[in-house]
């Protein structure tokens, strides 16, 4: 009996291979996004006819010069970018530059040579554009399933301050002028009412699409936002969420509502590992290392990930959930978002059972914002 053919195996039939080096040339000569490739020493060792365009050309200028040599931010963002990836931070980055009045994604991937050693980066200039409205779709998606999974929280934690106003309203009803009850559950109602206003601020809040803004925040409040958004869900499957925070006072240069997205997925997959456990728990830590990090570990004592699937966990429309929960976007975008920021998210076993994710960005420090 003949084997069926492998996915790859078809695509080889399918495809013709290229003849020659000018065959390839041409193809990515026609790409419509810029493409530009970074030899080991971060010269400039090719460029197509976009990436010309938009570096200011002409080729014969460009080919040769070092990636530090070229001005405005595209040159700042690659800098970064190289620094990182010759570090040993696994490909892929991605960055956002102006150039030629064109908003663009840069995406960087490494290259290694046969021993492993870096030997350069490739480069893909992507106007946002063309592409901010996917982006924007799949973020928005895993916002939606996020809102989904908390909407029975949501109902709960409305309708426990609810009740109270109803019985409150009652009972200066049913007792008219008398000041000393009317004084006495009037506060209450207000609270109930304030306590409702705030649950659903957060979800309209978490809903909108906020435009990218970067400045100095202090990571302890976003980090507590963050908590709260997720406090009537934590409740409703008595799960508990402690926190620790070293340094409450230090700060990082950074997009406050893609930092709060980024802990919210993590703290929402973590409720998920617990459903059904009577003692769940999850333990937020910030701390500092070498005073120029902040590490925030986000560990809790659920089910965990196999270990074949560690690897894999942080693809796109990769899921471990089941019957169709969950989008497989969460922490695929929130490595991008945290990648943005120069920093790094990884999972690791917990001890005893569960999962640790641990995100690390750099401590802001004044006069050197990276945008």
């Amino acid at each position: 009996m003949k084997k069926a053919k492998t996915h790859s195996q078809h695509r080889q039939a399918s495809m013709s291979p290229v003849k020659d080096k000018s065959e390839l040339v041409s193809l990515l000569d026609h790409c419509r996004h810029g493409v530009v490739l970074l030899d080991a020493e971060d010269r400039l060792a090719y460029v197509n006819s976009r990436a010309v365009e938009l570096l200011d050309g002409p080729a014969d200028k460009l080919l040769g010069q070092t990636i530090r040599k070229l001005s405005g931010d595209f040159s700042a963002v690659t800098i970064l970018a190289i620094d990182a990836l010759r570090n040993g931070i696994e490909s892929p980055l991605t960055g956002r530059c102006n150039l030629q009045n064109a908003k663009l994604s840069v995406h960087f991937s490494r290259s290694i040579d046969g021993s492993g050693n870096y030997a350069g980066t490739a480069v893909l200039l992507e106007d946002q554009e063309q592409q901010g409205d996917s982006c924007g779709h799949m973020i928005r998606a895993e916002k939606m399933a996020i809102l989904g999974e908390l909407a029975a929280a949501v109902a709960h934690e409305i309708n426990n301050p609810l009740g109270g106003i109803m019985e409150s309203v009652r009972i200066i009803r049913d007792n008219p002028g008398n000041w000393e009850k009317i004084n006495r559950f009037l506060p209450l109602i207000m609270q109930g009412l304030e306590r409702i206003q705030s649950s659903v601020q957060r979800v309209l809040t978490f809903g909108q699409r906020a435009p990218a803004k970067r400045q100095s925040v202090r990571l302890a409040d976003v980090v507590f936002q963050s908590i709260e958004f997720l406090r009537p869900r934590a409740r409703l499957q008595q799960a508990r969420i402690n926190s620790s925070i070293e340094a409450p006072d230090v700060r990082v240069y950074a997009d406050s509502h893609a930092i709060s997205q980024t802990i919210i997925n993590l703290l929402n997959n973590a409720l998920d590992s617990l459903v059904g456990r009577r003692d769940g728990q999850i333990d937020l830590t910030m701390t500092l290392d070498n005073d120029q990090t902040v590490v925030l570990n986000i560990a809790d004592n659920g089910c965990g990930v196999p270990g074949h699937l560690r690897e894999k966990i942080f693809d796109p429309f990769f899921t471990t959930k089941s019957d169709g929960k969950g989008t497989g976007l969460g922490l695929s975008i929130s490595a991008n978002m945290i990648a943005e920021h120069r920093g790094t998210i990884s999972l690791n076993p917990r001890p005893g059972g569960g999962s640790i994710f641990t995100v690390t960005l750099p401590r802001y420090e004044s006069g050197k914002e990276n945008k």
